[in-house]
């Protein structure tokens, strides 16, 4: 999987900059604190940061954030899947090469298979009492590698909340998304509370870890009323012939 011909002008340091603001909440963040995240000099930053507003990537917010726009969280996408399969396969030529394989031999490998978790859950919890977080293995898109049979996958979510329960495995069609699984999160008192979902791709003898996501929930005391959610989408690289 090679990036977006467009993405591959960037300057130095524009990835980078989509990199971060996908990370985090709503997808903004202050300049400086991405400078000094990255470890940018002001010229670079101030450079790819321009670049990347011009070309409609990020868009300057009233309150002084950068966010991505809806171009961004899509080049964002096509990054963090580009990224996910060169760690494969940086990955396998390392134990390939443990093996005692030569290292000039060229690795022949099957392809990974790339595809997209959608996460939705409610944007403001309520202190004590139940809410829901979804998780949904989506259709490979365009860019995906394709699969050539179902594979299993588990959900594992730990979180500062109380959460029912705490694993769930899904069969992973090779071309369609998968029905959505339901963790029950239970707040113990308002504030912020990290929650993490680890992915695991189910082996015959053991389970090999296949994706990562990390967020921070909003609880209130009370009901917010409000019926909004808030989604995060992250990559599952699969390993054909698990």
């Amino acid at each position: 999987m090679s990036l977006p011909y467009e993405l591959t002008t960037l300057p130095p340091g524009a990835l980078d900059i989509i990199r971060y603001l996908f990370q985090q909440d709503n997808y903004a963040a202050f300049d400086a604190e991405m400078q000094e995240a990255l470890g940018l000099s002001e010229r670079a930053f101030g450079k790819a940061i321009r670049r990347l507003v011009t070309q409609d990537y990020v868009e300057l917010q009233l309150d002084g954030t950068y966010a991505l726009s809806e171009r961004g969280v899509q080049a964002a996408e096509a990054v963090e899947a580009f990224d996910a399969e060169a760690l494969y396969q940086v990955s396998a030529e390392e134990e390939a090469l443990a093996s005692g394989e030569e290292a000039e031999a060229e690795i022949e490998m099957e392809e990974a298979v790339i595809r997209r978790v959608l996460a939705v859950h409610p944007r403001t919890f309520a202190a004590g009492q139940p809410g829901y977080f979804f998780l949904r293995v989506e259709a490979p898109g365009g860019e995906d590698s394709q699969a050539s049979q179902t594979m299993a996958v588990m959900f594992r979510l730990a979180s500062e909340c109380r959460v029912s329960p705490d694993q769930q495995e899904l069969a992973v069609p090779p071309d369609t998304a998968t029905p959505a699984t339901r963790f029950e999160l239970t707040p113990p008192a308002a504030g912020e509370f990290r929650t993490v979902v680890e992915a695991f791709q189910v082996g015959e003898l053991d389970l090999i870890e296949a994706g990562r996501l990390e967020v921070t929930l909003k609880v209130a005391e009370q009901p917010t009323g409000a019926d909004t959610f808030q989604m995060h989408h992250f990559t599952l690289v699969l390993q054909p012939g698990m």
